[in-house]
């Protein structure tokens, strides 16, 4: 069975699309009417030069033609190819030597930081953003407007609103559809009962999709249950803090049952970085992972991979598109970095429907627990990115990240509920929030939600340490039974991270008078203390929990400091002579355009 291709097929027999004009069209038609509301007696200018400009020409149909596309990356003046036509690209500083009447900010992950480079300019000319220009005609959007599609959550929250505001046939048929769309079958089946109910005048087609759909579910489940197969099933809930445990009904009381790790630790505070740690044993200082090119995993260059391989199983990364990158294509199914983490549910599902061999997974979570902390049940929503949340507080920002995190917790428990008996899941974060100006290498950003459940996993707490470095293990704990203490853990684990380098986070710490908390740092945590060396030569000795009174200059601490300095290492790296390569690291993982 191929559960996406079944869901069309019985989409299309009982005619299950939207009525009327799409919301991704409904996006790109706002989009094409900003810029041809622009009077063509204006000069007109583009900030930025890439696939959103390209996109933006294209989307124009010929109709807005700028005469000044400027590139903040060129140095000197030069042609370029874009959606087909020859342009020139001007470097930033031939703004002060040309008279614009508008410019139009191209990018959606940059379009904050363009805004600031521009904000000297704002009395010579006028600034579009056409992502606030589509905020003000109700149409909100997580990512580049030629990247929203029907799987993203702007659909659904989009149709909620429609229905809420009018709760005839048509609405109420559009948000069985959305749901449909993103695969939250909870839903699906909801507001078909409810079309149902209210008896609208095809409620009996409606009715019979819905069955065939819940035979469909049914059947899926019939197959994946039976598995004799001791399959290793990863929750990867990207960002979720330790203490964020207890708004998660389904994974809080599933831990109760669990082998818990007390205390487990990310190496680094990011998603990309942590990867690394996991399959290939490399460190954000020790290695360069951000500034040197590595080939992507394998069994010849992972030994997780090779470990999990030689056992008899098969490998599989199910997640985001641009951490599927690091992932020979082999080992990964990415799908859009913003969409509903259900669909990727679905194709785990697919997955085990598919391989005899015992499948060892890792499902990615990513837009519902981590900002911009969007989900299927919002009746109003933001895109919330740290550390500015939209001009919110981050308490606003935070009720909506649980509110994203029930959700998926719901979800969480649905899919779950198709694994079979013999299955074993490890449910885990690789790194907590960033908490407005606490620096990265604290508990709040470190500490980690770890547990693990199924066939022959001990319910116990473990209070000893447990580094994501030692995930491969922990997959040799479950292969081989062997859940001992002093096996999986240690008395202390390292950590370590570069100068960030995303400039929109220095210019907040900047601003806050923080800028300490951008540093480079190695540091050390046991049970109970924590030693920390930045880049700077700072040095700070805490005893836990206080992770707020410094006590590296008393006498009592001074041999323990120094072990501790020993263990954490000294290299720093300088990332000023490597600024193209962060700049393409972040282009490749951090962006969507």
């Amino acid at each position: 069975m191929n559960i996406r291709e079944t869901i069309n097929e019985i989409s299309n027999k009982y005619n299950l699309r939207i009525c009327g004009l799409t919301y991704e069209n409904k996006i790109k038609q706002s989009v094409r009417q900003i810029l041809n509301n622009i009077p063509k007696n204006k000069i007109v200018g583009i900030k930025g030069a890439g696939e959103h400009t390209s996109q933006l020409l294209s989307l124009s149909e010929g109709a807005f033609s700028p005469q000044y596309i400027f590139n903040k990356r060129n140095k000197i003046v030069e042609s370029s190819q874009i959606d087909g036509k020859t342009y020139t690209i001007y470097p930033d500083s031939y703004i002060d030597k040309v008279n614009l009447d508008v410019m139009i900010v191209s990018s959606y992950a940059h379009r904050r930081e363009m805004e600031q480079d521009l904000k000297k300019y704002s009395n010579q000319f006028q600034i579009i953003d056409i992502y606030d220009e589509l905020l003000k005609d109700g149409l909100e959007v997580n990512a580049p407007f030629y990247r929203n599609a029907e799987d993203t959550y702007e659909n659904v929250l989009y149709y909620r609103k429609e229905y809420n505001k009018n709760s005839n046939a048509t609405n109420l048929k559009n948000l069985i559809v959305a749901y449909l769309h993103i695969c939250d079958f909870i839903n699906y089946i909801k507001y078909s009962k409810e079309y149902i109910k209210k008896g609208f005048i095809d409620w009996e087609i409606i009715n019979s999709a819905m069955i065939e759909m819940q035979n469909m579910l049914d059947g899926i489940k019939k197959v994946v249950s039976a598995r004799k197969q001791k399959d290793i099933i990863t929750i990867w809930n990207d960002q979720l803090g330790y203490s964020e445990l207890k708004f998660a009904p389904y994974m809080n009381k599933a831990s109760e049952e669990s082998l818990f790790f007390e205390n487990a630790y990310t190496m680094t505070p990011f998603t990309v970085p942590t990867f690394f740690e996991m399959f290939q044993g490399l460190k954000s200082l020790d290695d360069g992972i951000y500034h040197k090119q590595f080939p992507v995993f394998d069994s010849t260059n992972s030994e997780l991979i090779e470990y999990i391989t030689k056992e008899g199983y098969k490998f599989v990364y199910v997640g985001d598109e641009a951490d599927a990158r690091l992932f020979s294509e082999e080992y990964a199914r990415g799908s859009y970095t913003y969409n509903s983490t259900c669909i990727r549910c679905v194709d785990l599902l697919q997955v085990l429907i598919d391989e005899e061999r015992p499948v060892c997974a890792i499902l990615h979570s990513l837009v519902e627990t981590h900002n911009p902390y969007l989900s299927g049940e919002l009746d109003s929503a933001k895109w919330y990115d740290w550390p500015r949340f939209m001009g919110d507080t981050e308490e606003t920002a935070m009720k909506q990240m649980k509110k994203s995190l029930v959700y998926w917790d719901k979800q969480l428990n649905y899919f779950m509920n198709f694994l079979s008996d013999n299955a074993v899941r490890i449910y885990m974060s690789d790194h907590g929030k960033r908490f407005n100006i606490q620096p990265i290498y604290k508990n709040d950003t470190t500490h980690l939600v770890f547990f693990v459940l199924g066939k022959d996993v001990p319910s116990k707490r473990l209070r000893k340490m447990f580094s994501i470095y030692d995930y491969k293990i922990l997959l040799q704990a479950i292969v081989e039974n062997r859940f001992e203490e002093d096996y999986l853990c240690k008395d202390y684990c390292l950590l370590q991270e570069t100068n960030i380098f995303n400039n929109a986070t220095i210019c907040y710490y900047i601003e806050n008078g923080v800028e300490e908390c951008g540093y480079a740092f190695r540091a050390v945590r046991t049970q109970t203390e924590l030693y920390v060396k930045l880049s700077s030569g700072t040095q700070y000795y805490y005893i836990l929990p206080d992770e707020e009174t410094n006590h590296v200059c008393e006498e009592k601490y001074r041999h323990r400091v120094k072990e501790l300095d020993k263990l954490a290492g000294d290299y720093f790296d300088n990332p000023r002579k490597y600024e193209e390569e962060l700049a393409f690291f972040r282009k490749k993982f951090e962006t969507h355009e």
